[in-house]
């Protein structure tokens, strides 16, 4: 790949590609204490998400908590650009690299607690392959991309791709934003917040269950 949108000289361009690209990221990490190795069969994937439940439900609700406050987030600098306030869209993003920095230290004693007493790790550091998002409501195709986020997905990754973001944020404060087809309310397609409440419910039903 020669170019990537996290990369672009402007302003407003690098800073939709990079918050796209940790939206991205977040909505698959919210589900991971459902998944399991695609290798592994049927059986045995049920049976680990079973004790999974039994065994971690403490973990399993602090990875929740985590992610829930990371979305609330994004939904405040959705709100921010809908109202072509750069500035406040800078804040919040501050606000969530934060957050996710903190989730990550919280991903780090998860996999150093699975080494310690043998257990397969069901939280990672938020990652996303490069992707291209195409906006389905332009006839004409319009898109931002391709973006990622921490594709390597490393703490050292993650680091770096949260100092980015504020580096990013900031220079994005300063521009005088306006709408045009690359603008907030796309936002919507990668916020969260949905996935966060299915996989909450579904987690619920698999508790009950148990």
């Amino acid at each position: 790949m020669d170019y990537n949108y996290n990369d672009s000289k402007d302003p407003e361009l690098r800073f939709l590609a990079n918050v796209f690209g940790l939206t991205a990221a977040t909505s698959l990490g919210i589900q991971t204490p459902l998944m399991t190795r695609q290798t592994w069969p049927k059986e045995k994937a049920e049976y680990v998400v079973r004790e999974r439940f039994l065994e971690h439900w403490d973990e399993i609700q602090e990875h929740m908590n985590h992610y829930q406050g990371i979305v609330n987030q994004f939904t405040k600098i959705s709100s921010a650009l809908l109202n072509e306030n750069a500035p406040e869209a800078a804040i919040e993003t501050m606000d969530v690299a934060d957050r996710v920095r903190e989730y990550g230290e919280f991903v780090e004693a998860h996999r150093d607690k699975a080494k310690i007493i043998l257990f397969e790790p069901f939280v990672y550091h938020p990652t996303l392959e490069f992707i291209t998002y195409i906006n389905p409501q332009e006839i004409m195709g319009q898109c931002i991309g391709p973006f990622g986020f921490n594709p390597e997905q490393s703490h050292e990754g993650l680091k770096k791709e949260l100092q980015n973001l504020e580096a990013v944020a900031e220079d994005f404060s300063n521009v005088d934003y306006t709408h045009d087809i690359q603008n907030g309310k796309h936002l919507n397609h990668f916020n969260p917040s949905r996935i966060y409440q299915a996989t909450q419910t579904t987690m619920e039903n698999v508790r009950r269950q148990l």
